[in-house]
């Protein structure tokens, strides 16, 4: 018993003998392996130094990473190492180099799923090694932001070949120092490319200016005597502004008026008490505008603003404005203001465009009635053969026939056809004819007196005489013609209610009358009116009411030649007609012919 007692005992101590060595070669190899990195460590930090400097004098990104790279694989074992830098456009972190290649897709994946757990954002914070597992716990991770002192430049991500508790603490701290190495390196080349690059747009500076140094000291010459030239010319300018055809205000940084030239006063029909110290809306109500039109431009000058200027009277004056910016003797900002009177200029547009408009009826008119012209003759032809083969087979039949009242019918209807064919014959053609010397006044009368009855109780007819000879050169039953087609047309309009003026008056056009019959040179011209109190004309509707067929009035009876048939004849008499219609007030027709002298 006491043998097996002891044999035990020898066995129990044996074996704590084994256990003890056990434990005392694992610390040995632990130590020999902390020595080892040490060792390593302390190799890697005398090529530190040689790294710095070489990192630092890279051209490229590519070529500081590459570097990074096999440093850091002598210092850590790893499988893959990547480098993500910030675009600096959008701020983004962007995979710049993967090794290897193939595993680029992994540490993209990867790196969102840090960046959802939080520890992409606690790597940037701490700045200092985070190790952690893939999503599947198949590989370990080791993290490292590329910081600066003054920016974050990118981030370095590693898969480790090993467990991170492989990692003595003096090599994780050596990583570190790498990684601050590498991101004040990218920070060296991108300043480094800034500096060069301002350097170089600093030498294009430099010869640009060297190249306009002459140029400048002439400009400076130059600028040296305009301002002599300009404070010798005060007073030359004064006058000029004093006598100047425009008006020039200078207002204030509070907008009141501190002067007004002479023409500005006479214009405007104010004293120079009245307007020194008020405000400038006093004489432009829109100036508010007018400035916020030009404020928010580089360049006040040359901008021009249209106004109207209010005179003492409260006549409106249309101004063209124009604004720039200057400062007095006492160095206040303020406004000068210069306008021009546009009156005559706007009154000039508007006649350019009427006549423009007139130019352009004319030329239409003279189209129309060409073309109508050489219809009717045509028309006419066509009608001749049929009233004769129609009075022929009148004759052949006799009146007793039963056919012949269909002739008679046919003969009426193509005589009517010839009378139409007449009027749009002296619409399109020269209608040539003898013509005499013709005193209007009493052919006036006499047509009144013979067109009033058939005008009905309800319209009536007024005379107004002249007293005078009104003497033209036509045919009396042409002009008669004019003046019933202008009665009738009129009679139409009102639908034989109310009342028809008729006069007439000796008229001098020149070129300055405003308005003027267009197509006519100036001279003495007879001239009647045609007036009525009816519905008047549509103003859309005025540029067509001389067209052949053209009429406002429904209906059969109204052929729409009238009106052309008096433009027609008129204008072979040298003459023109003018229209001026109110809508609800009434339409007056003017008749212009050359007056000529009593033999």
């Amino acid at each position: 018993m006491t043998d097996r007692t002891g044999t035990n005992r020898g066995d129990m101590e044996r074996g704590d003998t084994d256990q003890a060595d056990i434990r005392l070669r694992q610390r040995l190899a632990h130590l020999e392996e902390v020595n080892r990195s040490r060792v390593k460590a302390l190799g890697l930090i005398r090529e530190l130094s040689g790294f710095s400097e070489s990192i630092n004098r890279l051209e490229k990104p590519e070529a500081i990473l590459q570097q990074c790279r096999e440093q850091v694989e002598k210092l850590i074992g790893i499988r893959t190492l990547s480098f993500f830098l910030i675009d600096e456009q959008t701020a983004d972190f962007e995979l710049a180099a993967c090794y290897p290649g193939d595993d680029r897709d992994l540490v993209e994946e990867e790196l969102a799923a840090f960046i959802e757990d939080g520890t992409f954002s606690r790597a940037v914070l701490e700045k200092k090694p985070v190790t952690a597992a893939s999503r599947d716990f198949s590989s370990h991770f080791l993290l490292h932001v590329l910081a600066t002192v003054s920016r974050t430049r990118g981030m370095c991500i590693a898969i480790l070949e090993g467990s991170p508790r492989d990692l003595p603490e003096a090599v994780l701290e050596l990583f570190s120092i790498l990684m601050t190495h590498c991101a004040n390196a990218l920070e060296t080349y991108d300043l480094y490319s800034r500096v060069r690059e301002t350097n170089r747009a600093l030498e294009e500076k430099v010869d640009q200016l060297s190249a306009s140094q002459a140029s400048l000291r002439k400009e400076v010459a130059e600028h040296k005597k305009t301002l002599t030239a300009l404070r010798a010319s005060e007073s030359r300018y004064r006058l000029l502004s004093e006598t100047a055809r425009e008006l020039i205000l200078k207002v204030s940084c509070k907008e009141k008026i501190l002067y007004v030239n002479a023409f500005g006063l006479a214009l405007s029909g104010f004293g120079n008490r009245d307007l020194l110290g008020e405000d400038v809306r006093l004489l432009l109500p829109s100036f508010g505008k007018i400035r916020d039109l030009t404020k928010g431009r580089r360049e006040m000058r040359g901008q021009l603003a249209e106004a109207h200027l209010i005179c003492r009277d409260g006549t409106p004056v249309p101004m063209e404005i124009s604004l720039v910016p200057m400062t007095d003797e006492q160095r206040e900002p303020g406004l000068l203001l210069m306008g021009r009177d546009i009156t005559e200029r706007r009154k000039a547009e508007r006649e350019k465009q009427e006549l423009e408009q007139r130019l352009w009826q004319s030329r239409k008119m003279e189209s129309i009635g060409l073309m109508a012209g050489g219809t009717a003759h045509d028309f006419n032809n066509v009608l001749s053969i049929i009233l004769n083969y129609t009075d022929l087979s009148l004759e052949l039949t006799g009146e007793n026939h039963p056919a012949a009242r269909y002739l008679t019918r046919v003969i009426s209807a193509t005589k009517q056809a010839v009378n139409l064919s007449e009027k749009l014959y002296a619409i399109g053609r020269e209608d040539r004819h003898e013509t005499s010397p013709l005193d209007l006044e009493p052919l006036m009368w006499e047509t009144l007196k013979l067109i009033r009855l058939s005008m009905g109780q309800d319209l009536t007819l007024e005379f107004e005489p002249c007293g005078m000879q009104l003497m033209v050169m036509g045919e009396e039953t042409r002009l008669r013609q004019v003046l019933m087609n202008l009665i009738t047309n009129a009679a139409h309009a009102m639908d034989h209610r109310g009342t028809i003026m008729v006069g007439g008056d000796r008229i001098v056009l020149s070129r300055s009358d405003e308005p003027t019959p267009l197509d006519i040179p100036p001279g003495s011209y007879i001239r009647f009116r045609v007036a009525d109190t009816g519905p008047g004309i549509d103003p859309d509707a005025l540029p067509r009411i001389f067209e052949p067929y053209y009429s406002t009035k429904e209906g059969g009876s109204n052929a729409g030649l009238g009106l052309a048939v008096v433009h027609g004849i008129v204008r072979n008499y040298g003459g023109a007609v003018t229209v001026e219609s109110t809508p609800g007030e009434g339409t007056c027709f003017s008749v212009y012919l050359p007056e000529v002298t009593p033999s």
